[in-house]
């Protein structure tokens, strides 16, 4: 797997972050991924967010007691709620063999702290959106069921592998597909009432037309009396 490309802004937006929860600036002159690399640092940076996260930090040993360090910071990440894919591997750090995605785990544990409200802060990046809920009236629910009902009708005659593909476009589609239904709702619900309005209209127009040829009827029988009597 290919390392990804460092970001020297955002290391300095974690070294940074790193500094004010700690209250530590690193020490002057070492490089950002040497400082954090035996796993001291993330451990304490973990302590500070959730107290009591990690046990014991080693702070002398060889290697492997400094792999501890970072294994027990990766758990700890875990237990907090970041995403498993979005923790980097022991080697991308004890080895350095990728930096950048270090770096894309102390972002993840930023936008992590978000979600705790217990944690006075700082944080790191920007705040995730928060979930879109929408609420809709009986009548659009309605309007969505006739959408559903008339998709369904134009499935007729379909073969089992054509709904099956029609089913996985809706999986992949997701949320747009429900966006873009409830867009349509509207239209046609002002459809429904134009149709209404022109029934109506069509009624009101033979009305007239009966009326009109109703009274020419008496018209013409009226004038046939006349000339009777005449």
């Amino acid at each position: 797997m290919l390392a990804g490309k460092r970001d020297a802004e955002q290391e300095r937006e974690a070294q940074e972050w790193i500094e004010l929860v700690l209250g530590e600036k690193f020490p002057p002159g070492e490089a950002y991924e040497d400082v954090i690399r035996d796993g001291q640092v993330l451990c304490k940076l973990m302590n500070k967010i959730s107290p009591g996260s990690i046990g014991k930090i080693n702070t002398t040993g060889g290697q492997f007691k400094m792999m501890e360090n970072i294994n027990q910071f990766q758990q700890a990440l875990k237990n907090y709620g970041v995403a498993d894919v979005d923790v980097f591997q022991t080697v991308d750090l004890w080895e350095k063999k990728d930096i950048a995605q270090v770096t894309t785990t102390l972002f993840a544990l930023g936008r992590t702290t978000y979600r705790h409200p217990e944690w006075p802060g700082p944080y790191l990046g920007p705040k995730p959106s928060e979930e879109c809920k929408r609420e809709f009236t009986e009548e659009q629910l309605r309007a969505g069921e006739t959408i559903i009902g008339l998709q369904a009708g134009q499935n007729k005659g379909a073969t089992q592998a054509g709904q099956n593909l029609g089913a996985g476009r809706k999986i992949l589609l997701g949320n747009l597909l429900l966006s873009v239904t409830f867009q349509i709702i509207p239209l046609i619900l002002e459809h429904q009432k134009l149709l209404a309005l022109g029934r109506k209209l069509n009624i009101d127009a033979t009305v007239s037309v009966a009326r009109l040829h109703s009274a020419g009827n008496i018209n013409e029988h009226q004038n046939s009396k006349l000339v009777e009597s005449s």
